[in-house]
C-alpha cells in the first residue's frame, strides 16, 4: 500500500476505535500487527504515532456528533477509494472489519462506520455479508453462504454448506471467496502450527490465500490454492471439466522428434506445471494442445504408427487419400487427400464429450 492509503486508514482506524471507548492497548495493538505485515517494523513507528496523535486530537475535541464523524468517514473513504482499485479495497474491507471484531464489540456505531466503507467501495451486500461471518464466526454451520467453504477433519458437515476434507486439522479451516474480484481469504482458529507459505498462522486471523499458495499443518497433506479454486467451482458447476490428451507426437521438419507418447490431464482449477530442461519440448507441447502445431505420429525413417494410421499412410503414398478413412469427414467436404487432411486441424482440436473435453486427433482415435 503507498502511504497515502496507510496514512487513510490509519484515521480510519481511529475514528472506528472512538465510536465507543476510544483507542485502547488492544487497538494499537492491532495496527501495530497490521503495520508490521505491510511495511515492516522499521517503518511501523511513523504511523503508529500518526494513531496516537489522531486518537489524541479526538478526545480533546470531545464527544462530537455523529454527523460529523460520518463527514470524516466520508471523507476518508472516498480518498482511498480513489486511489486503489476494487481488488485493493476488498481487502481494505475485509482489514477494517477484522479491526472491528478483534478490537471490540459490535456494536451498531462501528458497523455503522463498516457499512459506509462498503457502500462507498461498492461491495456487493452477499460479499459484505460472507465477509462479516468469515470474521465474527467459529460455527461451520454459519457457512451456508456460496461464498463460504469449510475445510476440516469430517464428512459430518451440513449438506448445504460446501465442504472439503482435509485430514489433521483440529479446527476448521474457514475459506472465503469474493466472486466479483476472485479473491480468496482464509482464516483458522485452530492451535496447530499452521503455515501458510511458510510462514505461521496467527490463530483467528485473516490471510489473502492467492494464487500458487500452499498451507502446511503437521500432519496430512497441503492445501493448495488449486484445491480451494476447484472446489468451489465444481461447487457452481456441478461437474468437473477436464481436458485431456493422450499418445500426442510431434515431428519438426526435417524429421526431428519433438513429442513422443505424451499424455496431458488437466482439470478446471488446477495449477499445472510444465517442467523440463532446455530443449525438453515445453513450448512444442503447449502449441500442440493449444492447437497452433498440428500433431502428428509419423517418425523420419520409422513407422511407429497404429495399424489404421499405417493403411492410411500406405494408400496416401501411392497419391489418394480415401475418404471412407477419415473419420473427420463432413457431408459438405469433397476433396480428395494426398496426404493426412489439413481440415483435421482447421476445425479443432478439442471435441466435448459429456464433461470431458478430449484432445483426439485422428491419427491416433
Amino acid at each position: 500500500m503507498s502511504e497515502e492509503i496507510l496514512k487513510a486508514l490509519i484515521r480510519l482506524f481511529a475514528l472506528i476505535a472512538k465510536q465507543d471507548r476510544g483507542l485502547g492497548d488492544t487497538e494499537r495493538a492491532y495496527v501495530e500487527r497490521f503495520l508490521l505485515q505491510q511495511i515492516g517494523l522499521d517503518s511501523a513507528g511513523e504511523y503508529l504515532e500518526l494513531l496516537q496523535e489522531t486518537a489524541q486530537k479526538q478526545e480533546e475535541e470531545g464527544a462530537l456528533t455523529s454527523v460529523l464523524d460520518s463527514v470524516r468517514v466520508l471523507k476518508v473513504c472516498k480518498q482511498i477509494a480513489q486511489t486503489i482499485n476494487q481488488r485493493q479495497k476488498a481487502v481494505v474491507l475485509v482489514r477494517i472489519l477484522e479491526f472491528v471484531h478483534s478490537t471490540g464489540p459490535l456494536s451498531d456505531q462501528r458497523m455503522s462506520i463498516v457499512k459506509t466503507v462498503s457502500d462507498i467501495f461498492r461491495v456487493p451486500d452477499s460479499e459484505y455479508r460472507a465477509i462479516l461471518t468469515l470474521v465474527a464466526s467459529d460455527d461451520p454451520k454459519d457457512y451456508s453462504a456460496e461464498e463460504h467453504l469449510v475445510v476440516f477433519d469430517t464428512d459430518l458437515l451440513p449438506r448445504d454448506i460446501r465442504s472439503y476434507h482435509l485430514y489433521g486439522s483440529d479446527k476448521p479451516l474457514f475459506f472465503l471467496r469474493l466472486p466479483s474480484v476472485e479473491l480468496y481469504f482464509v482464516r483458522y482458529p485452530g492451535h496447530l502450527e499452521a503455515q501458510l507459505n511458510g510462514l505461521a498462522l496467527d490463530p483467528g486471523r485473516i490471510y489473502l490465500f492467492a494464487s500458487g499458495s500452499a498451507l502446511r499443518l503437521p500432519t496430512g497433506k497441503p492445501l493448495y490454492y488449486s484445491d480451494i479454486v476447484s472446489r468451489f467451482q465444481r461447487g457452481e458447476q456441478g461437474t468437473e471439466l477436464v481436458l485431456e490428451a493422450r499418445d500426442l507426437g510431434f515431428d519438426f521438419p526435417g524429421g526431428v522428434e519433438g513429442l513422443s507418447g505424451v499424455g496431458f490431464t488437466a482439470r478446471k482449477g488446477n495449477l499445472v506445471g510444465i517442467l523440463g530442461s532446455s530443449g525438453a519440448g515445453k513450448t512444442t507441447l503447449l502449441n500442440v494442445l493449444s492447437g497452433q502445431s498440428a500433431p502428428t505420429r509419423e517418425r523420419s525413417g520409422s513407422t511407429a504408427l497404429p495399424s489404421r494410421q499405417r493403411r492410411m499412410s500406405s494408400k496416401a503414398s501411392r497419391g489418394s487419400f480415401p475418404r471412407t478413412t477419415c473419420s473427420w469427414r463432413t457431408s459438405r467436404c469433397s476433396r480428395t487427400c494426398t496426404s493426412m487432411p489439413a481440415c483435421v486441424f482447421a476445425i479443432s482440436p478439442m471435441r466435448k464429450s459429456g464433461n470431458r473435453l478430449k484432445m483426439s486427433f485422428p491419427a491416433w482415435a
